[in-house]
């Protein structure tokens, strides 16, 4: 599996898109994602073509100057501010809720932590794993509905596993985790939604918890859902929850 910083991902985004970093960096109405108008480059491809069939010129306004975005792109800016990646992103034609895997961190360590967390839990290696925890939470930035989804569960899962928390409770603390992302959770099928890998995961622990309550039907028609949801292998736009 490979590993992008930021700037790799402006950068591999905007060539995909035959765009400069002059046309990216200017700024327009930015009201239209890829929930819209047939996928993740329509909206960027409708509005360049908009404006070329106008002969419109490109407006004074800047997300950010060509040479911050060279900066971004090569790696040189080590401490970038969160909301002009997110403004590149947009303009790009990406959901705002998509621009990041799981987690959202401060420092390039937090990625290396969540897979040491995850390493040390497969080996049961509890009292490590909440040491890497500790450390990954003070660079997590703070309010963002992803990372407060990971820690709620990740920290349900390791209470489960030491014998601290009823299997009950696990399994209450899974679903609010997963409400922090998809809020309509009790309403949707779960063999249809578009989840993200942090939500599929979560989802599997809640199969797992299930299975060690003795619910064996339940148990095995989650499992058959999560099966149909991969086997479908789209994204339903129209109940897309923001």
């Amino acid at each position: 599996m490979a590993v992008y910083r930021l700037g790799d991902m402006v950068r591999m985004r905007r060539k995909a898109l035959g765009m400069t970093q002059e046309e990216l960096v200017q700024i327009y109405d930015g009201k239209e994602t890829e929930s819209q108008n047939g996928g993740p480059n329509a909206s960027w491809l409708r509005y360049y073509g908009l404006r070329q069939a106008c002969g419109m010129h490109r407006d004074k306004n800047e997300i950010c100057s060509v040479q911050v975005l060279r900066r971004i792109e090569n790696g040189g800016v080590k401490r970038g501010k969160i909301e002009v990646f997110r403004r590149l992103m947009i303009k790009m034609g990406v959901l705002p809720e998509r621009f990041y895997a799981s987690v959202m961190v401060t420092e390039c360590s937090g990625l290396r932590l969540k897979t040491l967390i995850h390493t040390h839990m497969i080996r049961k290696e509890y009292q490590e794993a909440e040491m890497e925890l500790q450390e990954l939470e003070s660079v997590l930035v703070p309010g963002y509905p992803r990372n407060e989804q990971y820690l709620m569960a990740i920290k349900a899962k390791l209470a489960w596993e030491k014998g601290n928390m009823t299997v009950g409770e696990y399994l209450e603390i899974l679903l609010k985790s997963l409400r922090c992302t998809v809020p309509k959770l009790d309403d949707i099928d779960i063999a249809g939604w578009p989840f993200n890998r942090n939500e599929f995961d979560i989802l599997i622990q809640v199969a797992n918890a299930y299975h060690s309550m003795n619910e064996r039907e339940k148990w095995l028609e989650f499992l058959l859902k999560l099966k149909a949801n991969v086997e479908q292998n789209y994204m339903d736009w129209d109940h897309y929850v923001v």
